[in-house]
């Protein structure tokens, strides 16, 4: 038996199975690996203690160790919903007066300029605005989310699709999702009519040719990220890269947070070497760390570390002492949580001996147990008062169980005399018989 189905039964058929093919493609955007470097995952700061990690050394730790521990320890308190663990690099550049806002508007603008020609119908117009919008995001990409540059690249790709520019948006497409696989496809706003044009790109991309970049750092040391993911310390190799253009991110304390577009060839390896810039208010915040080294473990705050609340508006600090263990190649971490409105100490832990590469599990431990206890509004319970003054004690000729003894003295046919014995001595008569009372 033959049957039939009208064609716009059919339409509707074709657009449901594209949309359930598509799922994966609509989740929330990331880098999908959930190990970013923080750009992504900005905490809110209502109801939150701002709270910045700083990893001092001694024993001669390497740079490439602190950093290890501090992105651990990073980790583990954003993980505490009552805290808001700041970037403290990002806050010294908004402290020196270095966040470039001026480029940074301007490419927001030329965005939005672009978006608003593509809802009106315009989509040709819009192309190069939002191309112009994108590479002032790129050069800027230090002090925006990465998303704000996916958003723009995704509508870029819209717009040539609707102009008629079938391969255009293809490349534009498969530009996105090499960094971005995760990105997802707005059809709230764009519809579904080009989604299938995304999808058929985004399969594409795990058959596509791959390799390797090699990322180094001046100085060496630095935290480096692909495309939001941590691949280690500068000088550091990322593998299995698809081939194309990739954004990575490389953090150091005291220099200005780099983002730098390279290239992955499935040829031969590419490399990308940059020299971060320092804040030129670092020095002040090295001269306060100084400070507050020297006053680790002290009950009270002292004035460098009050210092760090002045430049990064910061309620809380945490120190992490690197030092080495025992054990070659293992180190411990001495850490210390105050509080910089109560001016005092609220934790002191020590780890437990750990590896570099395996940072995590221990800074976590440590991060539980630092906070056990703490509270986070600033304030500080008053000690409780304790009246030390001695209740006055009654006479003890008042005492029903002196004056029943007495009695049966008296009983006896005795004649006595009751007195007490205190601090001044003995108050009895010359040539009476006594009971003598001390107390």
């Amino acid at each position: 038996m033959q049957t039939s189905s009208s064609p716009g039964r059919l339409s509707w058929l074709t657009l449901v199975l594209t949309l359930l093919v598509a799922m994966p493609l609509a989740r929330a955007a990331g880098d999908g690996d959930g190990d970013g470097d923080g750009e992504e995952e900005e905490q809110p700061s209502a109801g939150r203690a701002a709270t910045a990690v700083f990893v001092l050394t001694e024993g001669g730790v390497q740079s490439g160790v602190a950093a290890q521990v501090e992105r651990a320890l990073e980790g583990a308190l954003k993980a505490n919903a009552k805290l808001a663990v700041k970037d403290k690099d990002k806050l010294l550049a908004a402290f020196a007066g270095e966040v470039p806002e001026d480029a940074v508007g301007a490419a927001r603008s030329q965005v939005e300029a672009g978006l608003r020609l593509l809802d009106l119908g315009r989509p040709a117009d819009a192309v190069p605005k939002l191309e112009a919008g994108i590479v002032q995001l790129e050069k800027v990409l230090g002090f925006v989310k990465k998303q704000e540059l996916a958003d723009a690249q995704l509508a870029l790709g819209v717009a040539r699709a609707r102009a008629g520019a079938t391969d255009a948006a293809v490349r534009e497409f498969a530009r996105l999702l090499t960094w971005r696989p995760a990105q997802s496809f707005d059809v709230k706003r764009y519809g579904a009519e080009h989604l299938p044009l995304y999808q058929q790109t985004a399969e594409s991309i795990p058959n596509a040719m791959r390799g390797s970049l090699e990322i180094k750092s001046k100085p060496a040391g630095a935290q480096a990220f692909v495309n939001g993911r941590f691949v280690g310390v500068t000088p550091v190799t990322a593998e299995g890269l698809v081939a194309g253009h990739h954004y990575v991110t490389l953090k150091l304390a005291g220099y200005r947070p780099a983002v730098v577009k390279a290239h992955v060839d499935q040829r031969f390896q590419e490399t990308t070497d940059v020299t971060l810039s320092q804040s030129e208010k670092y020095l002040l915040v090295a001269q306060s760390l100084d400070k507050a080294k020297a006053g680790l473990g002290s009950a009270d705050a002292v004035p460098g570390m009050l210092d760090l609340r002045a430049f990064l508006f910061i309620d809380m600090v945490v120190f992490a002492r690197v030092k080495p263990a025992a054990a070659a190649k293992q180190y411990q971490v001495d850490a210390f949580v105050y509080d910089l409105r109560s001016k005092k100490r609220l934790g002191a832990v020590t780890s437990e001996a750990f590896a570099p590469v395996a940072a995590k599990k221990p800074m976590t431990s440590l991060s539980t147990a630092l906070f056990t206890g703490v509270r986070y509004d600033g304030q500080v319970d008053a000690p409780k008062v304790v009246d030390k003054k001695k209740k006055k004690k009654g006479s003890i000729l008042g005492k029903w169980w002196l004056w029943a003894g007495v009695g049966a003295v008296v009983a006896g046919g005795v004649v006595i005399a009751v007195v007490a014995t205190g601090d001044e001595g003995s108050s009895c008569v010359s040539g009476s018989d006594c009971i003598e009372i001390v107390f």
